[in-house]
């Protein structure tokens, strides 16, 4: 008989973020994506309810129904930040945790699982998988092109766009696309949060 699993909700605006998570999650037999646009298929009488993964910041009316409609009932939050007033449950209208997204993938199913199992008690999954400490910050890094890697050094330096360009040889337009893309792929909004991805992951000596 085959294990139950946690079936899994990415709520995601970074493609390169889904991936990530969709590749990390794929190698944790403890859960199964499911996808949105294609809508969760019921494993029959009584199963299990999904729970999401979202960013903290995205809990808008559309997306708060579309859970809903879908029957999720809990949503870890991706925060690069401490625990804010977009963790309340009251904001979401469903049980949520706060996860910085830098961690590991160990600590974001931790709080998946610790959703899902007060939401159906029924199903205890194991609390331990092998092979998971590994974050989707780090995997999104790895996709990165050598002039990407170069740009997002120089924005943790504190460069501007023009000193960029100068010190790239690159005209500002380049460096503001370069920019865009780096945002859109690790899918924060601002130039500080590059800063802190890049500490933390060493592409930039403290």
């Amino acid at each position: 008989m085959t294990p139950e699993r946690a079936e899994l909700v990415l709520l995601l605006e970074s493609e390169l973020l889904r991936q990530a998570f969709s590749s990390l999650a794929a190698r944790d037999r403890r859960f199964e994506i499911r996808d949105l646009l294609v809508g969760l298929q019921s494993s029959g009488q009584g199963a299990f309810k999904p729970v999401a993964l979202s960013h903290q910041w995205a809990n808008g009316p559309e997306q708060i129904r579309l859970l809903k409609s879908h029957a999720v009932v809990g949503v870890v939050l991706l925060s690069d930040s401490q625990p804010s007033r977009y963790d309340s449950p009251s904001n979401w209208g469903l049980p949520t945790a706060c996860v910085r997204w830098d961690k590991p993938w160990s600590y974001v199913a931790a709080s998946l699982l610790e959703l899902h199992r007060n939401a159906n008690p029924g199903c205890d999954l194991p609390r331990v998988e092998s092979g998971s400490c590994v974050s989707a910050e780090e995997l999104v890094l790895k996709s990165l092109t050598r002039r990407e890697m170069q740009v997002l050094g120089l924005i943790a330096e504190g460069y501007s766009a023009r000193r960029m360009a100068a010190a790239l040889h690159l005209a500002e337009s380049t460096i503001d696309n370069h920019k865009s893309g780096l945002l859109k792929k690790f899918g924060v909004r601002k130039s500080i949060e590059l800063a802190r991805i890049a500490y933390r992951l060493g592409v930039v000596l403290p």
